[in-house]
């Protein structure tokens, strides 16, 4: 029973056709790996950006009621302890200044290096 080798060169353009097969096969699921990796960052980014936005007019509405119930305050107390009252109304933002720069620095700090 023989039979017939074949040649190099048919060994090697068979070769080269399952190289390319392979390249082709990796390179479409490659890229819809990266594709769909690209999809999943650009919905992140939106919605990490809509809630920052979202937070900052939070933020925004928030001071502006803190500002108002100042306004009231002092309004309120203006006849009688008007001195008082701005003081009172200027330690609690002082005071909330103080708190919101303290977390921030604790979110900041270095973490200790581990030994």
């Amino acid at each position: 029973m023989s039979s017939e080798q074949p040649s190099m060169s048919e060994r090697f353009s068979a070769f080269l056709g399952l190289v390319r097969g392979l390249s082709d096969v990796l390179g479409s699921a490659l890229g819809r790996g990266v594709s769909s990796a690209v999809s999943c960052w650009r919905q992140e980014l939106r919605r990490t950006v809509s809630a920052l936005a979202l937070s900052m007019a939070a933020m925004l509405f928030a001071f502006a009621a803190a500002l108002f119930a100042a306004f009231a305050v002092m309004l309120a107390l203006w006849e009688t302890h008007r001195i008082l009252a701005a003081a009172l109304i200027a330690l609690v933002f002082a005071l909330l200044a103080l708190v919101a720069a303290l977390l921030v620095r604790r979110q900041t700090a270095p973490e200790p290096s581990a030994r």
